[in-house]
């Protein structure tokens, strides 16, 4: 069988099937169906042409980031599409297996969601692996975003509970304010967040309406301490607003921001120890806004290759879906981006950076 690409030798028949199928030679280089692989991400070039691989192709970002191409970054070993290759390849059956594929292309980068099934398969004494891949991005983006507001008024509510706890013990009127004063903008950010679902809904069927809205900065970022003081992952830890925080005006949808920045503090909390803070701050920068979440914790090599998928979590099934739902609502809807940096040294800071823009 000729391993040029697009070979004729191969049935035409799986041109034309709803799912893309290629042909790998021992290398893992496509041999066949590179048309149909760069139609999944809407190329119509490859995303570099000196290798053939899967991540090659699509212009996947850890291929290109990569002297050696497609399978050969560390994060490769992470990728279900090269999972699935080399486990086939070693065990001679079929393998399936979900993969997200991070793809640039004219210096954009976007992601799909992809199930490949790879599969071993001789000719002529010449061994292949047979690859069928389908796009999944939109199931797996509606059940995401069902999931994403649940998780997220559940961490509301949390610390609704847990601000209701300490006014029991509470003896004298102004701490009793107090606490009642913390209740009252933990009960109104949880209505928020219920019309934030509703919103979302639309986002699906195209229907959203990002509502920006005055805001201050200060204000915005005490009210994500305020919500996540009293909640069971802040259990004897702190979480602070950094003192240095101006207080200034820019225009943003304060309901999705609040959301991302709850999210990369409950997380952060979450990964502290007792008696450790976290640490939240807030400054402008010409015509950017950024936002940042500090804690003492590093997140391991493995997990900052994920961290922003789907489906990846280390608390278990269902769980993934608080760094995803930060990067969707960061970038789909602010128009903004999310970054972070985890090393021994330093701790982890997560920053949420923001066009600046006053009404």
């Amino acid at each position: 069988m000729s391993s040029k690409p697009d070979s004729p030798a191969f049935p035409d028949v799986l041109r034309k099937i709803p799912v893309a199928i290629a042909l790998l030679d021992e290398n893992r280089q496509v041999v066949f169906g590179r048309e149909r692989l760069l139609e999944l991400v809407g190329r119509t070039t490859p995303g570099r042409s000196d290798f053939s691989g899967l991540g090659d192709l699509v212009g996947c970002v850890n291929s290109l980031a990569s002297e050696g191409g497609c399978g050969t970054s560390e994060a490769c070993a992470l990728c279900g599409a090269f999972c699935a290759i080399s486990q086939s390849a070693t065990t001679q059956t079929a393998i399936t297996r979900e993969c997200r594929i991070r793809h640039e292309s004219e210096s954009v980068v976007n992601d799909v969601d992809l199930s490949v099934t790879a599969a071993p398969y001789e000719t002529s004494g010449t061994h292949y692996t047979l690859l069928t891949v389908q796009d999944i991005s939109s199931e797996k983006r509606r059940r995401a975003l069902e999931r994403v507001f649940f998780h997220d008024i559940t961490n509301l509510a949390g610390g609704l509970a847990g601000l209701a706890g300490v006014l029991r013990s509470v003896r004298t009127p102004d701490e009793q304010g107090e606490m009642l004063s913390a209740m009252e903008q933990s009960a109104r950010s949880l209505l928020d967040e219920i019309d934030a679902q509703r919103q979302l809904a639309d986002a699906e069927r195209g229907e959203l309406a990002v509502r920006p809205v005055k805001t201050e900065a200060r204000s915005l970022i005490s009210q994500v301490a305020d919500a996540l003081r009293y909640h069971s992952a802040a259990t004897e830890r702190q979480i602070v607003v950094e003192s240095a925080t101006a207080a200034f005006e820019f225009e943003v949808d304060a309901t999705l921001l609040r959301r991302v920045l709850v999210n990369i503090a409950k997380n952060a909390l979450e990964a502290s120890r007792p008696g450790q803070t976290v640490t939240l701050a807030a400054r402008r920068g010409g015509d950017r806004v950024t936002f940042t979440v500090h804690n003492s914790g590093v997140i391991p090599a493995e997990v900052q290759h994920q961290l922003f998928q789907r489906s990846f979590s280390t608390k278990g099934d269902g769980r993934g879906l608080g760094t995803y739902s930060v990067r969707l609502l960061t970038e789909q809807y602010l128009q903004g981006n999310v970054s972070f940096t985890s090393t021994e040294h330093d701790g982890t800071l997560f920053s949420v950076d923001l066009p600046f823009t006053v009404g």
